[in-house]
């Protein structure tokens, strides 16, 4: 079971980290899937698309310096041989290192393999020689789910989870595996979590809810023996920083749930989390605060749900900070101080 909670309105820039893989959507809501591996001069691997309805879907990788004309690319999935392509066959962007790939067949056979692989491997050749760049996979499941619902995908025949499925059942199992409602009006929330909104001693207080109809992010995930991980926007959003709380439900009881943080004087908890990912398969929860738009400052929290049977809690995984706004963004977050753990 995997799932995302999208962090953002879907009408602004979204970024999402899932283990190894991230996913970027602009504001026309064009969608990288992309992982990174800056040690090799192919840098990056992954998949693009448009918004529109019958958008074909793009293989992209970024290799600096450019590949040798006249060579090949071999790409392997947990070292079996999916695609090998003269590198005529693809379409070179000079100016962001760019080669795209635009046969459906084949990029669909691509993506069906990584879906039910570990790390793909792509084998190239540049002036400086052959060798070989490895991306590990784990994450690129919730990247599909997290751009096919940010393009409003979920449960379509197009959606990248349909056309990577490796058997025809499998994309309708893959939905119903999610286990998720989705909050589109604060008419679907649950009435008794109501009352931790709009009024001045809720915890939510009369930030959120009031005047308003949709609910960003909102969702209830399913868990063991009926309980549910619940997730409400909480509090004002603002331009790039989207606030989240949660609650354990049982029945029609519902109990806050607590984040533990690392903050200047040591340990603390927080009750909310910003612009948030949840993962079913492992039940990770993902957070990053933006300092400031760009991402080159801020605060990344990973926390995984343990606990069964009623006694779930949140435990802190990694904390990571950057305080200092120097213009310098990496995906990777790898400038970014680790404050938790502290080995």
């Amino acid at each position: 079971m995997l799932i995302i909670g999208i962090g953002q309105s879907a009408h602004a820039n979204q970024f999402k980290r899932v283990r190894d893989v991230n996913v970027a959507c602009n504001n026309a809501l064009l969608c990288n899937i992309y992982i990174a591996n800056r040690s090799v001069s192919l840098s990056s691997f992954g998949f693009r698309r448009t918004a529109a309805p019958d958008s074909p879907v793009q293989m992209v990788i970024s290799a600096r310096p450019a590949l040798r004309g006249g060579s090949n690319l071999q790409i392997m999935v947990d070292g079996e041989m999916v695609l090998e392509l003269d590198v005529s066959k693809l379409s070179y962007r000079a100016a962001t290192y760019e080669y795209l790939y635009n046969d459906q067949e084949n990029v669909t056979k691509l993506m069906k393999a990584v879906r039910r692989g570990k790390q793909v491997q792509i084998s190239y050749t540049t002036r400086s020689g052959r060798t070989t760049a490895p991306f590990s996979l784990s994450g690129i499941t919730a990247g599909f789910i997290f751009a096919d619902e940010a393009q409003g995908r979920i449960g379509s025949n197009n959606a990248l989870m349909a056309l990577s499925a490796n058997v025809p059942t499998e994309a309708d199992d893959a939905i119903e595996e999610v286990n998720i409602t989705n909050y589109s009006s604060w008419s679907d929330v649950p009435a008794d979590l109501l009352t931790f909104f709009g009024k001045e001693a809720g915890r939510c207080s009369n930030e959120t809810g009031e005047g308003q109809s949709r609910v960003d992010g909102g969702f209830s995930a399913g868990l063991d023996n009926g309980y549910k991980l619940i997730a409400l926007p909480c509090g004002d959003a603002g331009a790039y920083n989207y606030p989240y709380a949660f609650w354990m439900q049982d029945g029609d009881m519902f109990t806050p749930l607590a984040l533990p943080v690392m903050s200047n004087e040591g340990p603390s908890v927080s009750d909310l989390a910003w612009n948030i990912v949840w993962d079913g398969e492992t039940r990770e929860l993902y957070a990053f605060f933006k300092g400031r738009g760009l991402g080159d400052c801020g605060t990344s929290n990973r926390w995984t749900l343990a606990g069964e049977g009623g006694t779930y809690r949140f435990v802190l995984v990694e904390a990571l900070e950057k305080s200092a706004c120097d213009g310098i963004y990496k995906e990777d977050l790898s400038d970014y101080k680790k404050l938790w753990p502290l080995n």
